[in-house]
């Protein structure tokens, strides 16, 4: 268990024609401060060798300004948000099989997100802050030697998102009690499902030195806004390795994207990145 106290200042300063900060013609700034009180706790109990189980509480925040290098600047309107503030609660296992040959893990948790960031309709500013966000999800996954020469690296994601609370429009006369229209959407840029599978064989005997692998990536759609206006569609991604081994040296051939698959690495309000297309690299190395 534990308190954290967190101080954070932001400033900020950028170009501008028209503006004038400290004595500096073109000049504007923008800071803000921030702080909060962020508790945590655990409990582990392990009754052999080879079972582990925890439950833990967290919490964090997020004050605006603080990851630059995501576009999370500072200016007149997030200077004045309050931080994004997170709870999370967790509950889970890791058992080992086998001789610990391979491990099989899986947590349950819920995590709920106060002050969530609202994006205008371009998807590049924060216009207030007030959204309340919850996410319910169970993790699974296995990874270890099914034999001594074929390995396996499994994991799901399964997720329940939903806008909890958010700030209604202004009353009209033809709508005095008006709702807000995002209440109960899935939250933006949190797939529902994902999976992934990655598994090599080495080969022995005659073919001492081979190595095969392959794998599979999986995710669901991905909303790019809390009104679900946008969407990164789905995707299903192939990989695939070949190399051999011999005295110093390996030399490998790995394939991405295989199938040529196009979808979005990176999506970041209404605006993707697309992912590197079918792509094959060969790679020589030595040991020394």
């Amino acid at each position: 268990a534990g308190l954290r106290q967190q101080w954070y200042e932001v400033d900020q300063e950028q170009t501008s024609a028209t503006a004038t900060c400290r004595g500096l013609v073109g000049v504007q700034c923008f800071s803000s401060n921030s702080e909060f009180l962020t508790p945590q706790a655990a409990v582990i109990w392990e009754p052999s060798a080879t079972q582990h189980y925890y439950v833990s509480y967290s919490s964090s925040a997020k004050p605006p300004g603080v990851s630059v290098g995501n576009g999370d600047t500072v200016n007149d309107l997030t200077s004045q948000l309050d931080p994004e503030e997170n709870e999370n609660i967790e509950a889970g296992a890791r058992i080992a099989l086998f001789g610990d040959r391979l491990q099989l893990q899986g947590a349950v948790f819920q995590t709920k997100k106060e002050n969530s960031k609202l994006y205008d309709v371009n998807g590049d500013l924060a216009e207030t802050s007030g959204d309340s966000q919850e996410v319910t999800g169970v993790e699974l996954g296995v990874a270890g030697m099914i034999t001594d020469a074929w390995s396996i690296n499994a994991s799901a994601t399964f997720l329940d998102t939903e806008t909890t609370f958010c700030e209604p429009p202004a009353p009209t006369v033809t709508d005095p009690d008006p709702v807000c229209a995002n209440l109960g959407k899935p939250i933006a840029f949190t797939p529902e499902q994902a999976a992934s599978l990655w598994t090599t064989y080495n080969f022995t005997g005659a073919l001492a030195g081979l190595e095969v692998g392959g794998g599979v990536t999986y995710q669901s759609e991905v909303f790019l806004n809390a009104a679900n206006s946008g969407v990164a569609p789905s995707y299903t991604a192939l990989d695939g390795l070949i190399s051999y081994g011999w005295d110093r040296f390996r030399i490998s051939l790995n394939g991405y994207n295989l199938t040529g698959e196009l979808y979005f690495s990176q999506v970041h309000g209404n605006r993707v990145t697309p992912a590197q297309g079918r792509t094959f690299i060969a790679t020589l190395g030595v040991v020394y």
